[in-house]
């Protein structure tokens, strides 16, 4: 059987802050195909588009709990958040799920795009966008 899809993910924990709240959680920095992968929705607001790559715009996904401890009952579209002084406009929220421990365990996170994990982390040269056979074993290297 042959892969449909594959993703980069590239994680990292941090607090997120919106005014005066802040909660720490998991940072996955991924693309759209990530959600196809897992099957994940959005309960509202958008996923990242060809526009936002291309200006390498800092765009924000959220899982529920994320929005609930942040931003209570205010809609988070638009709102700008921070994490490590940068900041990152929310566009989208992802769907609730029922269900397994795990898939709650997602709606506590925040997804960006890959590429811009590597500004949070401390190696800024880890690769973040795999899309050819060349990049993959630059990957490979940067691992060992």
């Amino acid at each position: 059987d042959a892969i449909v899809y594959a993703a980069p993910v590239m994680e990292e924990t941090a607090q997120i802050v919106y005014g005066n709240t802040n909660w720490s959680t998991g940072i996955t920095g991924t693309d759209n195909r990530n959600f196809l992968i897992k099957e994940w929705d959005l309960e509202y607001g958008r996923f990242f588009s060809e526009t936002d790559v291309k200006n390498a715009a800092k765009v924000a996904i959220l899982g529920e709990t994320v929005v609930r401890e942040l931003f209570g009952d205010v809609d988070p579209i638009n709102k700008i958040i921070r994490i490590k002084g940068i900041p990152f406009t929310v566009i989208g929220v992802l769907e609730t799920r029922e269900g397994l421990e795990q898939l709650r365990a997602l709606e506590n996170g925040m997804y960006i795009r890959a590429k811009l994990v590597s500004e949070l982390t401390l190696d800024k040269n880890a690769p973040a966008d795999i899309d050819t056979p060349e990049d993959l074993e630059e990957a490979r290297k940067w691992i060992k």
